[in-house]
């Protein structure tokens, strides 16, 4: 599966979640044609408990008072489809045009730009840095829905109170390969 550009792919989807929900996600249906007031929820039903952001159109959120709010476009699609990100990148792009010719397929060296080399090795491993430094210890006040979600998977006690094991508070998701980048 083709990794994409995520920044790229937001700015193309911008103005067209519309669109983009109605092609993936026909149960949005009753939700476009009634935005921004509330509806029954395409998940689990119920009366009004679902509605779209006002901003719906550029960013794609919506919300749900009991499954819980869906800041982007492709949040609400992973929620509903059941995707991961990786696919849920790769159907916005096809329903955009399949062949974006901005949004290159990452080739393994996580920038997606063309090959790393020298200085964007050394940048990278500095952000990388940079991150470790701004994330907090798994025992920190801040770690604590990290140290849930853990608990819930059974991972042991060792591994939480690890030093090796630390979370970020306000870091984004995306995609990213580095393991060629980390075994030099």
């Amino acid at each position: 599966m083709p990794y994409y550009n995520y920044e790229a792919l937001r700015e193309q989807a911008r103005g067209y979640w519309p669109h983009i929900h109605l092609s993936l996600a026909p149960q949005l249906e009753e939700a476009l044609e009634k935005a921004p007031r509330h509806v029954s929820c395409p998940v689990h039903g119920g009366r009004d408990g679902f509605r779209l952001f006002k901003d719906h159109t550029e960013n794609g959120g919506a919300m749900c008072n009991t499954c819980g709010s869906f800041p982007s476009g492709f949040r609400v699609l992973q929620w509903l489809q059941g995707w991961d990100f990786p696919q849920t990148l790769g159907a916005v792009a096809e329903v955009l045009g399949g062949s974006l010719p901005d949004i290159r397929p990452v080739n393994g060296n996580g920038n997606g730009n063309g090959p790393a080399k020298g200085r964007d090795d050394e940048r990278l491993l500095q952000r990388l840095r940079q991150t470790w430094r701004d994330a907090v210890p798994l025992q920190d006040e801040w770690a604590q829905p990290a140290r849930r979600y853990l608990m819930r998977r059974g991972i042991s006690a060792a591994t939480i109170n690890s030093t090796r094991c630390r979370c970020h508070p306000n870091l984004a998701y995306f995609v990213i390969r580095l393991l060629p980048l980390l075994l030099k």
